[in-house]
């Protein structure tokens, strides 16, 4: 039992040091990214717009161009 305290807790902090502080959610987000597909590689961009209802929601747009279609 004392075993398994110990584990619990030592989980529960790893998380907890993974956490991050709150953030500005106010602006437009721009990204790149690459991505894996099953044969082959790809990039992307990514535009999310500003929070709305309070925080809780935002509209993504996702593009992503494999590399055999360049």
């Amino acid at each position: 039992m004392k075993k398994m305290m110990i584990l619990l807790l030592l989980v529960f902090w790893g998380i907890e040091s993974f956490a991050q502080g709150p953030t500005n959610h106010e602006g437009l987000g721009l990204g790149f990214h690459i991505t894996q597909m099953p044969s082959d590689f790809g990039i992307g961009l990514n535009l999310t717009s500003p929070m709305f209802w309070n925080g809780g929601g935002a509209l993504r747009l996702r593009s992503t161009l494999p590399f055999t279609s360049i």
